[in-house]
């Protein structure tokens, strides 16, 4: 099987690339946007979490991959770029919603989404923090589920636990969850 794995460059992105890329046939595109806000959204613990995974994963040795990079893939010439590709199924990883335009020009091949979090109760961006946040630690979860037109509503196919204690810092879940991702 050939996949398409859409995703953004970030540290754990790149392990999981590291992990699966010499077991099944891969092509790589990263979506580019930064999400803005009109307050701030930057917390300390995220130089931690950097500094964590560069060691945790990659002794300090990031590796590179040949990627194409789109700003948006609803875009219309990441669409018109990713329909000449072959593949037989859509990967999903930390990128943002694909809507309905996108759907509709893949809607022969399954597209998946890793998503960190349990979507029958967070949805969206940090799904794990707000689980905590609302010290719902029965909802860590690492889901593989399909992608519709809402965002994170696919059924899902996997589901693994997060073994998240009070011995771990904030900043290694990132980390275990993407352990989970490679194991689903």
């Amino acid at each position: 099987l050939k996949n398409l794995i859409l995703t953004t460059d970030t540290l754990h992105h790149k392990f999981f690339l590291k992990s699966i890329v010499d077991l099944t046939e891969t092509i790589i595109i990263y979506e580019t946007k930064k999400l803005k806000f009109n307050y701030k959204t930057f917390h300390k613990y995220k130089h931690q979490e950097n500094e964590f995974e560069k060691k945790f994963f990659f002794e300090n040795k990031i590796p590179k991959f040949r990627i194409k990079k789109f700003k948006d893939l609803n875009e219309k010439k990441a669409i018109q770029y990713i329909k000449k590709l072959d593949f037989d199924n859509i990967f999903c990883f930390g990128i943002g919603k694909l809507k309905l335009n996108f759907l509709s020009s893949f809607k022969d091949n399954k597209i998946l989404n890793f998503h960190g979090g349990n979507p029958a109760f967070y949805r969206g961006l940090d799904s794990l923090l707000w689980a905590i946040y609302k010290n719902d630690f029965k909802n860590l979860y690492t889901c593989l589920h399909y992608v519709e037109d809402k965002l994170d509503t696919g059924n899902v196919i996997f589901k693994k636990k997060i073994k998240f204690d009070n011995k771990k810092k904030i900043y290694e879940l990132r980390s275990i969850n993407t352990l989970n991702i490679i194991k689903l």
